[in-house]
């Protein structure tokens, strides 16, 4: 059987390869989805490791949209719970 924690990195792996593909929807999807804490308030740091996987393997593609990857992370630093902020922040700044 497979652990949670592996299906969690095949995931990660399979987002960041549709993201190569998809760059640009890829970021509008999780820029919209950041401040969605309704769902699981763990979203916005697990969008951010995502985010900073994909900025690590493809940072060259990326560079034209990097306006919107600022905004993306900056969303993730805005939710009204100071402890979501919290444990944003570390990644986020890891993602800068």
């Amino acid at each position: 059987m497979t652990s949670d924690a592996t299906l969690k990195e095949w995931a990660k792996h399979a987002i960041v390869k549709i993201g190569r593909c998809e760059s640009l929807l890829l970021l509008e999807t999780v820029g919209m989805e950041v401040t969605n804490v309704n769902e699981d308030k763990r979203l916005p740091s697990s969008i951010l490791d995502v985010l900073g996987v994909f900025i690590d393997k493809h940072y060259v593609h990326l560079t034209h949209m990097l306006p919107v990857v600022i905004e993306v992370i900056l969303r993730a630093l805005d939710p009204h719970d100071p402890g979501l902020r919290k444990s944003c922040i570390e990644k986020a700044s890891d993602s800068f």
